[in-house]
Parts: structure tokens; sequence; C-alpha cells
């Protein structure tokens, strides 16, 4: 029962860090990434 409590309030910490982090990507216009080649370059830098 004990090890059922943890490991809810350990999911709900988790779940809550995801959803402060989400709100502060929502703010950000640039949260992506974008990656660019040159012209008939086939590597990936």
């Amino acid at each position: 029962m004990r090890q059922s409590i943890d490991q809810m309030m350990r999911a709900s910490d988790v779940l809550r860090a995801e959803a402060i982090k989400l709100e502060k990507l929502r703010k950000s216009p640039w949260f992506g990434r974008f990656d660019f080649r040159r012209a008939g370059l086939h590597t990936v830098l």
C-alpha cells in the first residue's frame, strides 16, 4: 500500500514538472529545432 502511494506521488510530480515545462514552451515562439543541409550534402552535421 505504501509503495503504491509513493508511486502515485512520484507520477504526480513528473506530470507537474512536464506541465510546467510545456507552459514555458507555450510562451516561447522558438521551441523547435531546425536542421539545414546544403544542396547535395548527404551527411548529417
